[in-house]
């Protein structure tokens, strides 16, 4: 049963970094502000998972349930993650193009 708790927090987790993909991918950070909240994002997950996993076992933790944890979050990578990285590419370049139209449209506004 725990190791499901643990794999299902690892897909979890694999989701909410999809989202922040997908932020940081919008604001277009370099690449030292995406190192830091990679770094930062990992730390306050791993530190989700062993209060979790503390939790549930009164102060122990087991090596099987951070292992379920990472196989867990390349599960959603490898099959949930594709499908919501191709819909989370559409949905920016949908915004990308109206962005673009309207910066079109107010220079033409302005050079008339």
């Amino acid at each position: 049963m725990n190791i499901i708790v643990s794999t299902s927090f690892g897909i979890l987790c694999g989701f909410v970094w999809g989202i922040s993909y997908f932020i940081r991918s919008l604001l277009n950070f370099n690449k030292i502000v995406t190192i830091v909240t990679d770094v930062l994002f990992s730390c306050v997950c791993g530190i989700i998972l062993l209060g979790l996993l503390f939790k549930i076992y009164n102060g122990y933790f087991r090596v099987y349930d951070i292992i379920s944890f990472i196989i867990g979050f390349f599960i959603y990578k490898i099959s949930l993650g594709n499908l919501f990285a191709s819909f989370i590419n559409n949905v920016y370049n949908r915004i990308k193009q109206r962005r673009d139209v309207k910066r079109d449209k107010q220079e033409q506004n302005t050079n008339c």
